[in-house]
C-alpha cells in the first residue's frame, strides 16, 4: 500500500472513531430522534415520505422529560400524523409538526369491486370478511413494554369513554375491540357501561375495568377534534407510554373494525328476551311480509336536524326516501319496508299512504334495532343508530352518497376506504 493510501486509511479510522464517540456521548434524555427514509412504491405517489420510528429510543426514554411522540390524526385520508411534545401532564399541542405517513401496500384495503355487485352474492356466514384492518400505525412503528403491568394487566391499557346511547356505545365498543385485535393491546370498558349493555348483548367479551379504578389511575387522551380518534391508535400502539388511558369522545372507526365484522356480529348478539320480541313481531306481520323481501329503514331526525344544518348539510328528505325505496323495488318483485325513527309522528304522517310500509313498535330502542337487524336489506339516513341497524343486518345498505361533513364517519369516503362493499350510495335529489 502506498504512503498516500496509508494516510487515507488512517484518516478513515479516525473519523469512524470520532463518530462512534459522538454517538456514545449523546445524552439519552434528548428528544426522540426519528429516522426518515423515503419509500416509493408503484401504488403510492413518489413525493410521499415515510418517517420510520426508532423504537429503541422510545423504550429507553426517561418519563420525566419532554420527549417527542408520534400521534396519529385520523383525517379523511388517515395519513396525517402529528409530532407533538409529551410531558407528565399530557400532550402539549403548541408545537405540531406535520409529515406524511405512508401505509405500506399490505395495509391498504382490498380493491373495491365495481358496483353493482350481484344480489346473488353471498358472504358465507352472515357478513363475515377475511381482510386486514386499515391501521394508521404499522407494526415496525409500535412499541411493546414487556413485563410492565398494572394490576396484572399488560400496559398500555385502553379504556373507552362512558356512553349510554345505544348507537354510540356500539361504535365505542367496536373501536376498542378492534384496537385490541389489531394492536394486540389490553382493552377494557367502564363498569357501568358493561352492566347496562351486557343485558342487551350478553356475548360481550371485552371485560369491564376494575370497579375501584380511580380517575388518577388513568391518563385522559386529548380531544383532537370531532371524529378524530388517532390518539387511541397511538396509545394502543405503545407510542404514548406504558399507561392506563381513558379515551374521550365517541369513536366509530369503521376502517379499523370492519375487518372484524363477523366477530362483532357475535359480540352484538341480542339477548334471548329481545330475540323473542323480534319473533313475535314477525309473527304478527306474517301476512304483510309473506313472500316479500324485507328492508329495514331508519330515519334520524329531531336534534340531528340542527346538528347537520350547523355543519352546512341537510338531513335526507322524502326525495331520498323514494329514491332508496325505488332502488329495491326495481330489483325485487315484492318488497316491504319496516320503518323506525325517534320521530314517530313524522314517519307515520310521511308514509301514511304507503301500502308497503309498516313500523317497528317503538317501545324500546334495542328491540327496534333487533327487528331492523333481522331484515334482508337496509336503508339508512345518518347517525350511529341507523348505521348499526343497517351494518349488522348482513344485506345491502342504501345510504345518501352525496352527504358530506368533514371527518364524519358515516359517509361515502369512509365506507369506501374501509371497503364496506355492501353499502350502496345513491343521490338525495
Amino acid at each position: 500500500m502506498s504512503l498516500r493510501g496509508q494516510k487515507l486509511c488512517f484518516l478513515s479510522v479516525i473519523c469512524l472513531l470520532a463518530i462512534a464517540l459522538l454517538l456514545y456521548s449523546t445524552p439519552k434524555n434528548l428528544l426522540l430522534k426519528l429516522q426518515s427514509s423515503v419509500v416509493k412504491t408503484a401504488e403510492q405517489p413518489s413525493d410521499v415520505v415515510v418517517q420510520q420510528l426508532n423504537e429503541d429510543k422510545i423504550a429507553e426514554r426517561p418519563t420525566s422529560v419532554k420527549i417527542a411522540e408520534i400521534l396519529s390524526r385520523v383525517q379523511m385520508g388517515r395519513s396525517t400524523i402529528h409530532l407533538m411534545e409529551f410531558t407528565k401532564t399530557g400532550l402539549d399541542l403548541r408545537y405540531p409538526m406535520y409529515y406524511e405517513y405512508l401505509k405500506m401496500p399490505q395495509y391498504f384495503p382490498e380493491p373495491k369491486p365495481a358496483y353493482p355487485v350481484p344480489f346473488e352474492r353471498r358472504f358465507g356466514e352472515k357478513g363475515c370478511y377475511t381482510r386486514k384492518p386499515v391501521v394508521s400505525i404499522a407494526p415496525w412503528q409500535r412499541v411493546k413494554y414487556r413485563g410492565k403491568k398494572w394490576r396484572g394487566l399488560q400496559l398500555p391499557v385502553i379504556v373507552i369513554a362512558d356512553n349510554y346511547n345505544t348507537g354510540n356505545f356500539m361504535g365505542n365498543y367496536a373501536t376498542v375491540y378492534a384496537l385490541g385485535r389489531a394492536y394486540n393491546a389490553t382493552v377494557r370498558i367502564p363498569q357501568r357501561m358493561h352492566q347496562q349493555f351486557s343485558q342487551i348483548f350478553p356475548n360481550l367479551t371485552v371485560p369491564p375495568i376494575f370497579n375501584d379504578t380511580k380517575e388518577s389511575d388513568m391518563k385522559t387522551l386529548p380531544f383532537l377534534g370531532r371524529y378524530v380518534y388517532g390518539d387511541k391508535e397511538a396509545a394502543a400502539a405503545g407510542l404514548l407510554g406504558p399507561h392506563v388511558f381513558y379515551g374521550s369522545g365517541s369513536p366509530i372507526e369503521i376502517e379499523l373494525f370492519h375487518a372484524y365484522s363477523c366477530e362483532l356480529r357475535k359480540e352484538f348478539t341480542f339477548s334471548p328476551e329481545i330475540q323473542e320480541k323480534v319473533r313475535q313481531f314477525w309473527l304478527e306481520k306474517k301476512d304483510f311480509v309473506k313472500d316479500a323481501v324485507r328492508v329495514g329503514f331508519h330515519i334520524r331526525r329531531r336534534e340531528y336536524i340542527g346538528y347537520v344544518r350547523a355543519r352546512g348539510e341537510q338531513i335526507p328528505n322524502e326525495t331520498y326516501y323514494n329514491n332508496a325505496m325505488n332502488f329495491y323495488k326495481e330489483r325485487f318483485s315484492k318488497v316491504v319496508f319496516i320503518v323506525s325513527s325517534g320521530d314517530r309522528k313524522y314517519i307515520r304522517k310521511t308514509f301514511e299512504n304507503y301500502t308497503d310500509v309498516t313500523f317497528v313498535p317503538g317501545v324500546k330502542r334495542e328491540e327496534d334495532m333487533a327487528i331492523l337487524n333481522s331484515c334482508d336489506h337496509s336503508i339508512m339516513t345518518v347517525g350511529t343508530f341507523g348505521f348499526w341497524t343497517s351494518y349488522l343486518a348482513g344485506g345491502y345498505v342504501v345510504y345518501p352518497g352525496d352527504f358530506h361533513i368533514p371527518n364524519y364517519p358515516m359517509q361515502r369516503e369512509r365506507y369506501e376506504r374501509a371497503n364496506v362493499d355492501f353499502f350502496v350510495p345513491i343521490s338525495r335529489s
